[in-house]
């Protein structure tokens, strides 16, 4: 994680960051010895050709969201046996997905809150989970339906496990943006992974600074 802390909404400019850890710097240099057996470019291969690679047997291992992945590995006839699926090794799994908002300006509040309960239902989240999505209820992983899916059980593993997390405060988006292309230039060698992550670092200061003197501004 970026942060030294609990949940991913939690902190402010002054929690600790790991941007540019010794950990961090060496995670950065493992990742860049793989670039000679890339297909394509980091900026050039979308998740759409990332997955037609993968369905040629051009990959060895990856890491795919299941919404991107069970299109291709659904079909009439049922579902491919070309690949296996575990869940990443370690410990603890990427806990992340989307969230439910009801706008205060709404002229139907009561009749939106009904929606996403409805949605939160078991049996929703059954139909939702046979159409490839990912379910935060561990009993969907259960039914019959929903464990003809090839990655139903590294789903439920990943599930169990649970525990980290993805930055989702106010500074996130930053954060990310500031990340990526860091890395970009360090891809492309315009800068080392050490002066990469340390002027990420520098900068990602600079902008959680700024963000929360606006919040705090606007209270």
């Amino acid at each position: 994680t970026y942060f030294d802390k609990a949940t991913g909404w939690e902190g402010d400019e002054n929690t600790p960051l790991r941007i540019n850890s010794t950990e961090a710097k060496n995670a950065l240099r493992t990742y860049l010895k793989f670039k000679p057996y890339n297909s394509g470019n980091y900026t050039d291969v979308d998740q759409a050709r990332q997955m037609q690679l993968m369905v040629k047997g051009n990959t060895a291992m990856a890491i795919v969201w299941t919404d991107m992945l069970y299109p291709y590995l659904k079909s009439d006839t049922g579902f491919s046996k070309t690949f296996g699926f575990t869940t990443i090794p370690g410990n603890k799994s990427i806990l992340c997905g989307g969230a439910y908002f009801i706008n205060r300006q709404s002229h139907h509040p009561k009749e939106a809150a009904a929606y996403v309960v409805d949605q939160l239902q078991p049996s929703v989240q059954i139909e939702l989970a046979k159409r490839g999505l990912c379910s935060p209820l561990q009993s969907v992983y259960k039914d019959p339906e929903v464990r003809k899916i090839p990655y139903t059980d590294a789903l439920y593993e990943s599930l169990k496990r649970g525990g980290m997390f993805l930055q989702s405060g106010p500074d996130a988006d930053a954060i990310t943006e500031v990340i990526e292309a860091y890395i970009q230039r360090a891809w492309n060698n315009e800068l080392s992974p050490e002066d990469a992550l340390d002027k990420a670092y520098g900068e990602i200061v600079q902008k959680r600074t700024e963000t929360f003197r606006k919040l705090r501004g606007n209270k």
